[in-house]
């Protein structure tokens, strides 16, 4: 599988929230090879769904 490289820009948003896209991405390639991300645009929210094949977190650790 080729590397692939993807690059999102998030305008208005704070650091902790750049911060939160970048390690999603970037554990979703470490992890799991990739992943398919979406955006859904509210009113006054966007949601960020991911789909990635990983294997997850354990059990153990779930709430």
């Amino acid at each position: 599988m080729e590397d692939s490289v993807a690059r999102i820009v998030v305008v208005e948003a704070d650091d902790s929230v750049r911060d939160a896209i970048d390690n999603l991405l970037n554990d979703a390639i470490r992890f799991a090879g990739g992943a398919l991300l979406s955006l859904e645009d509210g009113v006054d929210e966007v949601c960020i769904h991911g789909d990635d094949r990983g294997p997850g977190i354990p059990a153990r650790f779930h709430a």
